[in-house]
């Protein structure tokens, strides 16, 4: 009976926290305020206050099993933002797509009661709003500073991952929506933050209950209107919310506001899961809105806000296997993979010839490049990246290797490379002054994220300046692993980490190291999905490449001078041999281990190595 009391009191405490986070905030904030030295609380510093903490362990996010936990909290990866009441604990898992410059609110305010002189500080953090009762003014404040964020979906996951990370989130009920938008609000203009002040305190007594559902409504209407408005005006909204997410209900971004910190620990196209405040005040609507001023901050109704409280970064496996970090769980899962590891990476290698029309050549290349990944860069090398190109592809080909990739990796996109497309579509972010926003292009993707460059079904044609523009953009991203970013008056290259795959029919436009010509010895599948696999086998295949993908593979011991030697002999047999044929059976041969789950490169990988490189051109 205890343990069955005790749980019950963790359930409630539980549900507490994610259906009215702010009032564990503030109690967060009290004590914090109670038990400091300085008095009267306006200088006090900006500081997390233990809220951080406090919701880690309230919900368990601090334990090892932190995905039974998440699955607790709504998401709005898979519940739509208007089902989500306001004010309440929801999380996102999402990819950065612009850090936009710091904003400024009222960290710390003092309320006045007109009536009793009374003073109560308070705090407006991780809130849009600050709520002030009829009888009460806000005396004096000090400004603290949030970093907003705009995040989308991530472009390109694959559907399996949504299930993998156990999205089961309930949306929350339409009656305590509809009280939230009834709220009546008015604005509070003096501070220097130009802060929005809501009314909460109840109506005059003069006042009706049909006038207040009344004004409710209209309320609603225009929060609507706004929302349409901004939807329709391609100029005003264009791409700023939205996404190529497979989830089409949760197509819109989301703007969150990171504390706390000086500058973001997060970089643009970061993978991260956010736990946060959910707030779609129907204040921020537009109204009084001066010319433009919807351009720089979108409704709530249309682009949400969401306060974090905490988040966590996911690399390029996404977390769904133990990192080399956890040591004892990573070895004991890799030790346990690798007494299977024939019969696995044979089966994947059958099924992806399958894929191929029976092209086992390039089935085994697929399989490598599908492990690869930057280990790190060094005098302009980019070590561990290889760009691979499929020759002879026929158009169905796009559809079937899109279709494999996506089912065995978190994330993937196809880019369809024709001279209309170059001329029209948008690869590379550009910056947008007049929103002082970021335009995603199809080229942004979160690290790890699968490119498919589809040339299958290019045709002659004139590049014209924009399509000039995006193949440089895309050449760069595929030989050096760099996207260009346009900021109008100058351009600036980031790193990137994303594998890219080209579908050919003939020689492709786009440089690769790698190329290999596909042989097919019977006809491509009519669909993917007629290959029929188990899901038992796909399970094994998705464990078996996030641990290859993570394989640091080691060039040590007696393999050194075995290679050494057979370089000079490979040298002299072939004097036209070059320096850039020996880095790419380097490369294969380090591709191979991690292949093979192995962590040292030996003289037998090397070996197995050459087929495949004199298959290549």
């Amino acid at each position: 009976n205890l343990i069955e009391m005790a749980g019950s009191t963790n359930d409630m405490a539980h549900s507490q926290l994610i259906q009215q986070p702010l009032r564990a905030i503030n109690a967060c904030f009290e004590k914090s305020f109670a038990s400091s030295s300085v008095q009267g609380g306006l200088d006090a510093k900006e500081g997390e206050w233990g809220i951080g903490a406090h919701f880690e362990d309230g919900l368990g996010l601090n334990t090892v099993d932190v995905k039974a936990a998440l699955r607790k909290i709504p998401s709005l990866n898979d519940t739509a933002s208007h089902q989500i009441a306001n004010h309440t604990l929801v999380r996102f898992r999402c990819m950065v797509q612009d850090i936009l410059d710091p904003e400024y609110y009222a960290g710390v305010y003092e309320l006045v009661n007109r009536k009793t002189g009374a003073k109560e500080t308070k705090t407006a953090k991780y809130t849009d709003i600050i709520d002030v009762p009829d009888d009460c003014d806000i005396n004096e404040g000090k400004t603290f500073s949030r970093i907003p964020l705009f995040c989308v979906p991530v472009p390109g996951e694959s559907p399996w991952v949504h299930r993998a990370l156990g999205n089961t989130g309930t949306p929350n009920s339409a009656e305590a929506k509809q009280q939230n938008q009834r709220e009546k609000r008015k604005r509070f203009g003096t501070m220097e933050t130009n802060l929005q002040v809501a009314v909460t305190a109840t109506d005059k007594k003069n006042t009706t209950t049909n006038n207040k559902r009344n004004r409710g409504e209209e309320c609603c209407e225009k929060m609507a209107m706004e929302t349409e408005k901004l939807k329709n005006d391609t100029n005003v909204f264009g791409n700023y919310a939205r996404s190529d997410s497979c989830f089409s209900h949760a197509y819109r971004g989301c703007m969150a506001k990171l504390y706390d910190q000086q500058t973001s620990p997060l970089k643009v196209c970061d993978i991260v899961e956010i736990v946060g405040v959910f707030s779609a005040s129907p204040l921020l609507t537009g109204d009084d809105d001066t010319e433009g001023l919807s351009r720089f901050n979108p409704p709530s109704s249309a682009v949400p806000r969401l306060h974090i409280i905490t988040f966590r970064k996911l690399g390029l496996t996404w977390n769904l296997v133990p990192p080399p970090s956890t040591k004892n769980l990573y070895e004991s899962k890799l030790q346990e993979l690798r007494v299977s590891l024939k019969e696995t990476r044979s089966s994947l290698l059958a099924h992806i010839s399958d894929v191929l029309g029976g092209d086992s050549t390039a089935a085994e290349a697929l399989l490598m490049h599908l492990v690869s990944r930057v280990h790190y860069r060094r005098y302009g090398q980019v070590v561990g990246k290889m760009s691979l190109c499929l020759r002879n592809a026929p158009k169905e080909l796009g559809g079937l290797v899109t279709s494999l990739v996506k089912n065995l990796l978190p994330s993937a996109k196809r880019i369809e490379v024709t001279i209309p497309a170059l001329n029209k579509k948008a690869l590379m972010p550009i910056k947008d002054y007049d929103k002082n926003k970021l335009v995603p292009g199809e080229l942004q993707a979160a690290p790890g994220t699968y490119l498919i460059f589809d040339e299958a079904s290019i045709e002659e044609g004139k590049l014209e300046e924009k399509g000039v523009r995006n193949f440089a953009a895309a050449q760069k991203l595929i030989s050096e692993q760099q996207l260009t970013y346009d900021f109008k008056y100058h351009q600036m290259n980031f790193e990137t980490d994303t594998p890219a795959l080209i579908l050919s029919k003939g020689k492709s436009l786009l440089k690769c190291e790698c190329t290999i010509s596909l042989k097919s010895t019977g006809p491509l599948p009519t669909s993917y999905e007629a290959l029929c696999v188990a899901p038992k086998a796909v399970a094994a295949w998705r464990e078996y490449l996030l641990f290859a993908k993570q394989m640091h593979v080691e060039f040590e011991g007696d393999a050194v001078s075995a290679v050494q030697e057979d370089m000079v002999e490979l040298k002299r047999e072939n004097p036209s041999l070059t320096a850039e044929s020996m880095h790419l059976q380097m490369g294969f041969s380090r591709l191979l281990a991690a292949s093979f789950l192995e962590d040292k490169l030996s003289f037998k990988r090397w070996k197995y190595a050459k087929p495949l490189l004199a298959a290549s051109s």
